[in-house]
């Protein structure tokens, strides 16, 4: 609805079969759920069946060979069957000859949200290394700001797509001249980087679930900013 140009092609499973009829892509980005990888989920890693759509979006990047590919997932992937899932995505990219750099971002450097994100970007080798990364503070600066402190009211906690208007365990509460309510659909949207009103359309029920699914816009733009100079 927002975006009037973009061309729908599908189910990825149709745009593999297909993938012949697609003119050449400079880049892809894409996600797989992160519920199979999360600290909070049952954690079946790449063994779960919705983890395995990065080896579908891999099938598409090695036949359409982009200059540059994105994706992003939960802090988890790093540590998911003790590691093996991250190496196995490693191995995998590079297997297609791709090469790549990564930053656990948090869109507290942007927005007041606590959302821990690994961003990934993959770059066909030989090809001159991009400076992606790292983007905001410094490295030693951001072990000083990741390190665990008392819960802060500066930041919400990380939107899920249980839906922030929702009551339930661990949901994040507003208190505002001593009364207690949920984050509206508009405050989620601003968490998130996007403009008012962007999801609507929709029951409200999955205006919480779109917010908590997505990835923070500022973050992405600033990962994009950075690809652009390469291009």
């Amino acid at each position: 609805r927002n975006f009037k140009d973009a061309e729908e092609l599908g189910p990825v499973g149709d745009v593999l079969r297909k993938i012949n009829e697609i003119p050449r892509i400079d880049i892809v980005n894409f996600g797989f759920p992160c519920q199979d990888l999360a600290q909070g989920g049952k954690r079946r890693g790449f063994e779960g069946s919705r983890s395995s759509l990065f080896f579908e979006a891999i099938e598409i990047i090695r036949s359409k060979r982009p200059k540059f590919f994105i994706f992003e997932n939960v802090k988890g992937f790093f540590t998911s069957n003790r590691g093996e899932d991250f190496t196995i995505a490693l191995r995998t990219i590079a297997d297609i000859g791709y090469d790549g750099q990564w930053q656990l971002l948090n869109t507290r450097k942007f927005l007041p949200q606590h959302r821990e994100r690994v961003y990934f970007v993959g770059y066909p080798r030989g090809e001159c290394k991009p400076g992606i990364f790292p983007i905001g503070r410094s490295a030693t600066e951001d072990q000083q700001m990741e390190k665990p402190t008392k819960p802060s009211s500066q930041y919400a906690r990380t939107l899920t797509a249980r839906g922030a208007g929702e009551y339930h365990s661990g949901m994040q509460l507003l208190k505002i001249n001593g009364k207690v309510r949920v984050f509206t659909e508009k405050e989620c949207e601003r968490l998130q980087g996007f403009p008012d009103n962007w999801t609507e359309g929709v029951p409200k029920k999955q205006r919480y679930k779109q917010c908590g699914n997505a990835v923070s816009v500022p973050v992405v733009q600033a990962v994009m900013e950075k690809i652009k100079c390469h291009l």
